[in-house]
């Protein structure tokens, strides 16, 4: 559990530290563009994240929430799945993968 814990708090940090050192760089063409947005045309569950996570650092709710409107729910749901992969309690397998896939599905055609 420790281990869980540590890999939480230091991704919660370096998600801070880039949402707050991101601002310059998120209208800059520098970020690929999403593969799922390449092939279907539409917004895969994730676009819009980057922004989403400079303004939610900066407090800037309302604009987190045009970039993204489900950041609220994703992020803390990314983090901690990061958190328990790094630290070993669970691996990444294909159900959460489908879960990915079908919300980007969802997001794209039904959203």
């Amino acid at each position: 559990m420790p281990r869980f814990f540590t890999a939480l708090s230091g991704l919660t940090a370096s998600t801070a530290l880039a949402g707050w050192l991101g601002l310059s760089l998120i209208d800059s063409k520098a970020f690929p563009i999403c593969i799922f947005r390449a092939l279907t045309g539409h917004p895969c569950i994730f676009c819009g994240m980057s922004h989403a996570v400079v303004y939610a650092v900066r407090g800037n709710w309302t604009m987190a929430s045009q970039a993204n409107p489900a950041w609220w729910l994703i992020l803390p749901l990314s983090l901690l799945l990061a958190a328990a992969v790094i630290s070993g309690r669970t691996r990444l397998g294909w159900p959460i993968v489908a879960i990915v896939v079908a919300a980007s599905v969802v997001r794209a055609w039904v959203w």
